[in-house]
């Protein structure tokens, strides 16, 4: 142990310095041994569960959901269960915390707006009854669980009218979803929806391509009233460009909202944004490459652990792998980590969660590899020793391994430190330092 050195109280009562625990990817299970696509999830913190949705090909494209259970770096899946009996697409999947179910939303039968509500029990999901939210063609959909209000917002293009963007608020009741009046927030053509909870703000964030502004990337900002958006705020542009493949998460460590899309020329790269929300208005940092090369999907997750951004994506330029990194929100700007893979072959279809149960990044895809069946894989991040309660104190020398030392606790004083400035505070990092 260093001299000035913060330390740690280990679980075998000795003192220790702050040190990194290396993360690891654990192996791939299959959770549908068919074609598989069109997937999506989301953790079930009620339960400490994963729940997958998807189109199973080998059953007619059904919409079908299935439960995983993170063990370590292992998951494992109960049986799947099919909560829509026709081709279902563009679905999207939250989780309301306040009535412990899972609602999904995605185009069903006669190509609807359609949502059912699922319960998790141990290693399986039931369901309710499924609601026709919008009776006419629709493509996208996204959603985000509102805990100011506890509402869901699910927001889709209304295919029958131009596509434009809609949004409906949705009140779980039992196995039970109803909904209130649909708000417009863009007239135009959308597509590539994402959404997500500001909890700061309590807002809603809808990210989506303007079809009908060449294909600009904006987002607005929505509150719920009742049971309806009560106010939205002006759409603002954050790239001018075309993109695709859009997703949002709230970082709470920061207040921040983070949005990753792939633009639509040059390499194909994948970037991220900051987004600020005040009120109603929303405003965005300097755009950050999350990827340089090819990159699809980009799915995000948040870190609730270690206050990281997950980046989930699919390098096109290197044999089609799952890889993700993590990034560390800074003001209005992202700084990412290298990458690491979570596949060592192409894969395609993918989505994640983080699960904070087992503190873990849990990853669902379509393996290429392996029939394009439905697989699911976990990755341990990488982590530090320190913990919100093991902090002992600060060494006042320079301590060698099994010997004894002086550690300054807290009330005592500590003469080894250098370059602090009188009257500010001071904390300990993951990594050890001050």
């Amino acid at each position: 142990i260093s001299a000035g050195a913060p330390v740690i109280l280990t679980a075998a009562g000795k003192a220790a310095p702050i040190a990194t625990v290396a993360g690891s990817v654990g192996t791939e299970a299959v959770f549908e041994s068919a074609y598989t696509y069109n997937i999506a999830m989301t953790y079930d913190s009620g339960q400490n569960k994963v729940v997958i949705i998807y189109a199973d090909n080998g059953n007619s494209n059904y919409g079908t959901a299935v439960v995983g259970t993170v063990s370590d770096t292992s998951i494992s899946f109960g049986t799947p269960v099919v909560f829509e009996s026709a081709s279902t697409q563009y679905p999207s999947i939250c989780f309301d915390s306040n009535a412990n179910k899972s609602v999904l939303f995605f185009r069903g039968s006669s190509n609807y707006m359609r949502s059912i509500v699922g319960t998790v029990s141990g290693t399986s999901i039931s369901f309710g009854l499924v609601v026709n939210v919008y009776t006419a063609t629709i493509g996208y959909t996204a959603c985000c669980f509102d805990s100011s209000v506890n509402k869901v917002l699910a927001v889709y293009n209304e295919g029958g009218v131009a596509n434009a963007g809609k949004a409906i608020v949705g009140t779980v009741s039992g196995t039970s979803i109803s909904f209130g009046s649909t708000s417009t927030f863009e007239s135009g053509a959308v597509s590539y929806l994402a959404a997500s909870f500001d909890s700061t703000e309590n807002k809603n964030v809808i990210v989506f391509v303007d079809d009908g502004d060449s294909s600009k990337a904006k987002a607005i900002v929505g509150s719920i009233s009742g049971t309806t958006i009560g106010t939205w705020g002006t759409e603002v542009t954050f790239y001018s460009s075309s993109i695709n493949y859009t997703d949002a998460v709230y970082d709470s460590n920061a207040a921040k909202t983070v949005i990753s899309y792939r633009v639509q020329s040059g390499s194909y790269q994948g970037e991220v944004v900051v987004a600020t929300v005040s009120g109603h208005t929303i405003s965005f940092g300097t755009a950050v490459e999350s990827h340089s090369g090819n990159s699809n999907y980009n799915k995000l997750a948040f870190d609730s652990d270690n206050n990281n951004i997950l980046i989930v994506f699919r390098d096109g330029n290197d044999g089609g792998y799952i890889k993700f990194k993590e990034g560390t929100v800074s003001g209005t700007s992202i700084t990412f980590s290298t990458a690491t893979n979570l596949t060592s072959a192409a894969s395609d279809w993918l989505a994640c969660c983080y699960d904070t149960g087992s503190n873990r990044l849990v990853v669902g895809f379509m393996d290429d590899a392996n029939s394009s069946y439905g697989t699911g894989v976990v990755a341990k991040l990488e982590s530090s020793t320190l913990t919100s309660t093991n902090l002992l104190g600060i060494a006042s020398g320079a301590i060698s391994d099994t010997a004894t030392g002086a550690i300054n606790t807290w009330g005592s004083r500590n003469e080894v430190q250098t370059s602090l400035t009188i009257g500010s505070d001071y904390y300990v990092q993951t990594d050890g330092t001050i």
